[in-house]
C-alpha cells in the first residue's frame, strides 16, 4: 500500500456536502442521514399510519446497513460445524484488516440473536432454524473512517452494496480524483443526485450531495477504472459497519439470506409427501430453502419421495435462475419449475375452453406467496424513489394472487402469505381482506415469533395482530428489512 493523498478534514467540511456527516471540526462523524422519499405522497401515505416521530425512525434506520448477516447452510453439501471452520478459515485467509478480520469470525448462533438462554431453543421449528444458520453482526464501527483521502464517487446501488458488505466492482466506479494508483487509499462516496458521467474527473473535492460509505485501497490504477469491466476495483477495508463481503465466498454451501426470508419458509412448515406451490419464486432463495427442508425430511426416511415443489415465475429468464440455483445448491430433486403467471392459474382464467387447465383447485397442501410488492422495506437505501400509483397497483395484483391462492390450496392446507414492505395496505390490510373475503381461511399462529405485532387501525383485531409478524427496519432489537408474514390455514 502506498503513501495516499490526504485531504484536510476541515475542507470537506466546508467544501463538501455529505449527508451523514456533519463535522464540528474535531473530526467527528455523524451519521444524521435519513432516506429520502422522492414522491412526497408515499411518505404523507406511510405517515397516517405510523405518525411522524416512527417515520423519522424509520428513515433513519434505513440509510444503515441490517444488523445481521443472516447465512444458511446448505445441508446437502455440508453441515454447520464444517462451515463455521470454512468461514474462519477464509477470514483469516483474505481479510487484510485485522479488526474486521477479527469481527467477522464472532460467528452467532439463532438463539444468541433471538436473546434465547437456551441452546437447544424449545420446539422444533426453531431447532431446524438452529441446526441451518449462522449469523454474524454488522455492529457500526466505533472508529469510524474519516473520508480524507483521493475521492471515489459510486451511484446509490453501488453504495448500498457496500454497506451491505461489498467492495466496489470497477464498474461501478463513475468518477474520481486524477492521480490515484494501485495501492493507494480512497474515499468513497456515494453521489445522490447530481448526473456525474462515468469516467470523470474530480478536481479538488466533490462538492454535489453525497454520502460517505468507507475508505478502501485501490487495486487499480485509475486509468484502468473505465477499461475494466470485471473484477473488483476498490477493497473496503475501513468500513462504517463490520458486514463481510461474501459475495463468491463458499457459495456451493451457504446462501445469503435475510432472516426474514427465512422465516417465512419456516412458518411454511413443508413435510415428506407435501404438493407444495410457490407463486413467485425468483430469485430462488426461498424455494431452495423449501427444498433443503425436504431433503433433509428425505435422507432420514428416503422411501416418502412423494413431495413435488412447483415454483413459478412470469418471466422466463427467472425461471431459469431459480432452476440454475436449485442445481447449484444440489436441491433440484424436488423442484420443478414452470414460466408461469401465477394470477391466471384457476380454470376461470382459461382464455380458450380447450386450453389444459394448469392446477386443479384445491390441489397444494402448502403454499407460499411472497409476491412482488413496493419493496419500502429493503435496506439499506439513500432515496425511496417508489410512486404512490405503485402502492395501488401492487396492493391490487397481490389480492388478484390471493385469490388464486385461496382457490388452488387444499382444506387443511397452509398459506404463508409475505411482503418486503411496510405499506399496510400490502401487509395487515391485505390480510383483512383475505379474512373478510374468505370465511373459511383461519389465520393462526406463527412459531417462533420473533418480531412486532400488526399494526392497529389496518383492519384486524388485537387478537388477529398479535398472529402476524410485522419486521420493522426501526426496531434495534433484531435489525433487519422491513417485512411482513402472515399465515392461514384452510378450513
Amino acid at each position: 500500500m502506498t503513501e495516499s493523498i490526504r485531504f484536510d478534514i476541515k475542507r470537506i467540511e466546508n467544501e463538501m456536502n455529505i449527508i451523514n456527516f456533519k463535522g464540528n471540526g474535531d473530526q467527528e462523524f455523524n451519521n444524521d442521514s435519513f432516506m429520502e422519499f422522492k414522491d412526497q405522497e408515499v411518505y404523507n401515505h406511510l405517515l397516517k399510519y405510523y405518525g411522524k416521530e416512527r417515520m423519522e425512525q424509520i428513515q433513519k434506520s434505513m440509510t444503515d446497513a441490517f444488523l445481521y448477516t443472516t447465512i444458511r447452510v446448505n445441508s446437502k453439501t455440508t453441515n454447520k460445524a464444517q462451515l463455521k471452520k470454512d468461514m474462519i478459515n477464509h477470514f483469516e485467509e483474505n481479510e487484510r484488516n485485522l479488526e474486521n478480520r477479527n469481527h467477522f469470525k464472532k460467528l452467532l448462533e439463532f438463539n444468541e440473536i433471538i436473546n434465547s438462554k437456551s441452546p437447544s431453543t424449545t420446539n422444533e421449528i426453531e431447532k431446524q432454524i438452529l441446526n441451518d444458520t449462522l449469523f454474524i453482526k454488522n455492529e457500526k464501527n466505533l472508529k469510524t473512517p474519516l473520508p480524507i483521502y483521493p475521492q471515489i464517487i459510486v451511484d446509490i446501488m453501488c453504495g448500498e452494496a457496500v454497506l451491505r458488505g461489498s467492495h466496489i466492482f470497477s464498474v461501478g466506479i463513475l468518477a474520481s480524483n486524477k492521480y490515484i494508483k494501485k495501492g493507494d487509499m480512497v474515499s468513497v462516496f456515494v453521489n445522490l443526485d447530481s448526473l456525474v458521467l462515468k469516467g470523470s474527473i474530480i478536481e479538488g473535492v466533490f462538492k454535489e450531495k453525497s454520502a460517505f460509505v468507507g475508505n478502501g485501497i485501490s487495486l487499480l490504477d485509475r486509468s484502468e477504472y473505465n477499461n475494466t469491466k470485471t473484477g473488483v476495483g476498490i477493497e473496503m477495508t475501513e468500513r462504517l459497519f463490520f458486514c463481510p463481503p461474501l459475495n463468491g465466498v463458499l457459495e456451493q454451501n451457504m446462501f445469503l439470506q435475510h432472516l426474514p426470508s427465512l422465516m417465512t419458509v419456516y412458518q411454511l412448515e413443508p413435510k415428506l409427501g407435501d404438493r407444495i406451490l410457490d407463486m413467485c419464486a425468483a430469485p430462488g432463495g426461498k424455494t431452495t430453502l423449501i427444498a433443503s427442508l425436504i431433503q433433509q425430511q428425505f435422507d432420514q426416511q428416503p422411501s416418502n419421495n412423494s413431495t413435488e415443489i412447483i415454483a413459478l415465475d412470469k418471466n422466463k429468464g427467472k425461471v431459469k435462475k431459480v432452476l440454475d440455483l436449485c442445481k447449484k445448491l444440489s436441491l433440484d430433486s424436488f423442484v420443478k419449475c414452470y414460466s408461469r403467471d401465477s394470477s391466471k392459474l384457476l380454470k376461470e382464467h382459461q382464455q380458450d375452453p380447450s386450453d389444459k387447465v394448469i392446477f386443479k383447485e384445491g390441489s397444494f397442501d402448502k403454499i407460499l406467496l411472497d409476491g412482488p410488492c413496493s419493496g419500502l422495506g429493503s435496506k439499506p437505501r439513500f432515496i425511496e424513489t417508489s410512486k404512490l400509483i405503485d402502492l395501488q397497483n401492487c396492493s391490487d395484483f397481490q389480492k388478484k394472487l390471493l385469490d388464486v391462492a385461496v382457490g388452488l390450496l387444499k382444506e387443511g392446507g397452509t398459506l404463508v402469505y409475505s411482503t418486503c414492505t411496510i405499506n399496510p395496505e400490502e401487509n395487515e390490510l391485505n390480510v383483512a381482506y383475505v379474512l373478510n373475503k374468505y370465511p373459511n381461511m383461519k389465520l393462526v399462529e406463527q412459531t417462533p415469533h420473533i418480531s412486532q405485532i400488526g399494526l392497529e387501525n389496518c383492519g384486524l383485531d388485537d387478537q388477529q395482530r398479535k398472529l402476524v409478524q410485522r419486521y420493522d427496519p426501526s426496531d434495534a432489537n433484531i435489525g433487519t428489512i422491513g417485512f411482513f408474514i402472515s399465515k392461514f390455514i384452510k378450513n
